[in-house]
């Protein structure tokens, strides 16, 4: 496994496709996204994708994390993922933030992010957006 920042061609090239095979309703546009961005890779196949919002606080926002839908060589996706979630933890904390937020709704993902020492903080809660593109 690789891993490196994101380039804005992969927002085009990967991601976008990404998020429709998932069915994703709402891709995030690229300008609303940080420049701070990791993608992880097995050997030349692009795996798994998530980015980060750097704050002026010593909290960062681990957010629009996203994988390969069609990845299915060993090791597993799941693997890659939980890797990926590590190295940007680890990252994080060698730059001296002293929490990490993230919000995950699939069961998948909720279990990676535990598995990388994430706690549960809320149940019930619904994720909103609002855009002044909604029309």
């Amino acid at each position: 496994m690789k891993i490196r920042s994101i380039s804005h061609e992969d927002y085009d090239q990967i991601l976008i496709k990404w998020w429709e095979d998932w069915g994703f309703p709402y891709p995030p546009p690229k300008e609303m996204l940080p420049d701070t961005g990791f993608i992880a890779y097995d050997e030349e196949i692009p795996v798994a994708a998530c980015y980060v919002y750097i704050t002026n606080s010593k909290v960062a926002w681990l957010t629009w994390l996203i994988s390969n839908k069609n990845y299915r060589k060993k090791p597993d996706r799941r693997i890659i993922i939980n890797g990926l979630i590590e190295t940007v933890c680890g990252w994080l904390k060698s730059a001296e933030y002293s929490m990490v937020y993230t919000v995950a709704n699939k069961s998948q993902a909720v279990q990676s992010f535990k598995d990388a020492g994430f706690i549960g903080t809320s149940k019930n809660a619904q994720e909103l957006i609002k855009t002044w593109e909604q029309n």
